[in-house]
């Protein structure tokens, strides 16, 4: 288990993340899609449907 301190770190390092341009490019390989970069509401439709897992997920949810 974290210590209040190691999950405050956490905390600061996700939030360094999270700001870095870089890493909130949409990577879905269907750009044609018309959510496309809008990824809250590409996760939002796959979840509500749950026909399939969204392509950008795929290359790191095993089957």
């Amino acid at each position: 288990m974290r210590t209040k301190e190691e999950y405050y770190q956490l905390v600061l390092n996700n939030r360094k993340i999270a700001g870095d341009p870089e890493n909130l490019k949409c990577t879905c390989t269907e750009v044609l899609c018309e959510w496309h970069g809008r990824c809250r509401e590409c996760v939002a439709l796959h979840r509500y449907h749950q026909d399939h897992v969204p392509a950008c997920f795929q290359s790191f949810v095993l089957y």
